[in-house]
């Protein structure tokens, strides 16, 4: 099987190649390459794996019991992983906790904290 070869110009290369452009032909060239640029399709992120937190690591933290977890399992986003191992997302276990924070402070008729902006009553 021939072996790849790596076809690209090196920076010496692609400026003789622009220098080698007649001046006319300048402003039609830059034009094609920036609507090359603007239609090439965006490369895939590299996917980044969220920490993932086991019922005893979310009871520890919360210094409660694997019971409470596995039974907010649901309200808590927990991806299933086999028949007796579910996990979860780290930030759903911290948007969990922001959103009870939030409801415990309105129903006791406490004022939201200051970054959270009320919406006024009619």
């Amino acid at each position: 099987m021939p072996e790849h070869t790596d076809h690209r110009l090196t920076p010496d290369e692609i400026a003789r190649c622009v220098e080698a452009i007649p001046l006319d032909r300048v402003a039609p060239a830059i034009a094609a390459l920036a609507a090359r640029l603007l239609t090439a399709p965006k490369p895939e992120p590299e996917p980044t794996l969220e920490r993932h937190l086991s019922p005893e690591e979310i009871a520890d933290r919360l210094g409660t019991q694997r019971e409470w977890v596995y039974s907010r399992a649901e309200q808590l986003g927990a991806v299933k992983l086999g028949r007796r191992t579910m996990r979860v997302p780290e930030s759903n276990l911290m948007e969990y906790l922001k959103s009870c924070r939030v409801a415990e402070l309105h129903e006791q008729g406490h004022e939201a904290s200051p970054k959270i902006k009320r919406l006024p009553s009619d």
